[in-house]
């Protein structure tokens, strides 16, 4: 039997650059919204009415305000990031 070698496509490196890029920025954003969230800065209002829990009351650092966001805003944050990626990819 004939068999052809399996290839794989050749990514460029511009596509590479560009994500290393994005991928700072967003660890840049990251830890500017931590620094911001632990000097106390907060948005008014609340984060989930239903369950009476407002902005104020999450508190500041990476894993206290992860593990105190609802898991539905934890799929809202994740949905919208998922949408931004291929919307970008679409354009």
């Amino acid at each position: 039997l004939l068999r052809t070698p399996v290839t794989y496509p050749r990514r460029d490196y511009e596509r590479y650059v560009e994500l290393e890029i994005k991928h700072g920025r967003v660890a840049m954003l990251a830890t500017l919204g931590v620094i911001t969230t632990e000097a106390g800065f907060r948005w008014p209002g609340y984060i989930s009415k239903s369950l009476d829990l407002k902005f104020s009351d999450i508190p500041g650092g990476a894993l206290d305000s992860y593990a105190a966001v609802p898991a539905l805003g934890w799929l809202q944050i994740v949905g919208f990031v998922i949408f931004l990626e291929l919307a970008y990819g679409a354009t």
